[in-house]
């Protein structure tokens, strides 16, 4: 291979990882910690119940598709940890692969708080049976954490 045809090569590589959100841009990739963030307790406002839990999930926004992990949810939003930083107001698809689902559960929503990777995903329009769904796997698992 000739050295033109070696450095498109890399380049359209550069171009494919950017599109797919695996090659990060400086300060705007966030570090997964091994260790839980200690949180304040402050009193919640939620009319439902939420469920701690770390599930893998695939979001997409209009412009990139990357990684998250839910970190809590209840029927109307959830903590969601990203691998890269959010506006506000910005619409997600997420797109979760339950082990005894034949397919995956999507539900859509908005960025309604941010703070760096940590971000409050509010559902917009989701079916509640998906969500329900995704619910009753995480509390067969996980924690129940309904803080007064």
């Amino acid at each position: 291979m000739d050295t033109g045809g070696a450095l498109f090569g890399i380049v359209f590589l550069g171009l494919v990882l950017i599109t797919l959100g695996l090659l990060n841009r400086q300060g705007s990739s966030c570090k997964v910690s091994v260790k839980r963030r200690e949180t304040k307790r402050i009193k919640e406002s939620r009319k439902e119940p939420r469920y701690r839990t770390s599930i893998r999930a695939r979001y997409q926004t209009p412009i990139e598709e990357g990684i998250s992990w839910i970190k809590d949810i209840s029927l109307s939003g959830a903590h969601l940890f990203l691998n890269r930083a959010v506006d506000i107001g910005t619409s997600l698809k997420i797109e979760v692969t339950l082990p005894q689902e034949d397919r995956p559960i999507r539900v859509e929503g908005d960025i309604v708080w941010a703070e760096e990777c940590n971000a409050g995903f509010r559902f917009v329009g989701a079916e509640e049976d998906e969500i329900t769904k995704l619910i009753e796997y995480i509390k067969a698992r996980d924690t129940y954490i309904q803080e007064q």
